[in-house]
């Protein structure tokens, strides 16, 4: 069964607030982190910001031998309140690398992915937070934007036990 945040091959990509996203996850990811940042526990986010390189090219007289390895996270966070702090985990530079995954996919990139977080995190001492929205929700809070389906008549399934916003800003 194919993670249903996610888009199939070779449909459109999801535009929203005139961004284009990889998935409809980044999509419940920025409206997550526009709720969090409206009421203070993040201080501020990017969306795909600037990429950085894992490895640089390898070049033998005017022979590319092996071409550079770049990383674009999906977020950046800045400015982490207390209360969310034990869900995500702060690289050396003081910010917080999000990259969104889906919690199942028959075509993952799931190996090569680790060895970058892995290489970026003894080479660069940034440690990628790699989060599912399904399991970031069920343990902080659900956006009323995304909790429902586009008509507002049906509940997501996959967050049907998730907190609001509100009660999760009142549990202590």
């Amino acid at each position: 069964m194919i993670h249903k945040g996610y888009r199939k091959k070779g449909t459109a990509k999801p535009e929203k607030y005139g961004i284009v996203f990889d998935s409809v996850d980044e999509v419940w990811m920025y409206e997550w982190l526009t709720d969090a940042k409206k009421v203070g526990l993040v201080k501020d986010f990017l969306y795909h910001p600037e990429c950085v390189e894992v490895f640089p090219a390898y070049v033998e007289g005017k022979k590319i031998v092996f071409h550079s390895c770049t990383y674009t996270p999906d977020f950046i966070i800045t400015g982490i309140h207390d209360k969310l702090k034990s869900y995500f985990r702060k690289s050396e530079d003081s910010f917080f690398w999000i990259d969104i995954k889906g919690s199942f996919s028959a075509h993952s990139d799931l190996r090569s992915f680790m060895l970058i977080c892995k290489a970026l995190w003894y080479l660069k001492k940034i440690f990628i937070n790699k989060i599912i929205m399904k399991d970031l929700c069920s343990k902080t809070f659900v956006p009323e934007s995304i909790k429902y389906t586009d008509k507002k008549k049906q509940l997501r399934t996959a967050f049907k036990d998730c907190r609001t916003l509100e009660e999760f800003l009142k549990d202590k």
